[in-house]
């Protein structure tokens, strides 16, 4: 597709869109946008596509907003534990990401949430092998 005839040759619209709502200056456009990308990534099949929204999350991981940094840990966290085809890339993005999250000391009752759970489960996955 092109846009503003600059000849930018985008292969996915609704990517492109999802993404560049996750830089956006509003925390809660950012939060939604990668609800929106929780929904869309099972759908992304071309692997540069995945490399971009993966590192898109581990990109908010790491923003400023606690509400946002929550999202993209739960996004990831749900899509390493439900997204098979690329789960590869999806375990890279986690163990960089939301692993270190462990010393946030902003986030609340960690050792409760799912993606503790999981983490546990994938380091001790991580120990036996």
């Amino acid at each position: 597709m092109f846009l503003d005839d600059s000849e930018i040759v985008i292969e996915s619209v609704m990517l492109h869109i999802i993404l560049t709502g996750a830089v956006d200056d509003t925390a809660g456009v950012r939060k939604n946008s990668l609800m929106a990308l929780q929904v869309f990534f099972p759908d992304i099949e071309e692997s540069s596509q995945v490399e971009n929204a993966v590192n898109c999350l581990k990109e908010r991981c790491c923003d400023s907003s606690l509400m946002v940094r929550k999202q993209a840990a739960e996004v990831l966290d749900h899509l390493f534990s439900t997204c098979m085809p690329h789960r590869k890339q999806l375990q890279k993005g986690w163990l960089t990401a939301v692993l270190p999250m462990i010393n946030d000391r902003e986030q609340k009752d960690n050792s409760e949430s799912t993606f503790w759970r999981n983490g546990r489960e994938l380091l001790e996955t991580l120990a036996c092998n």
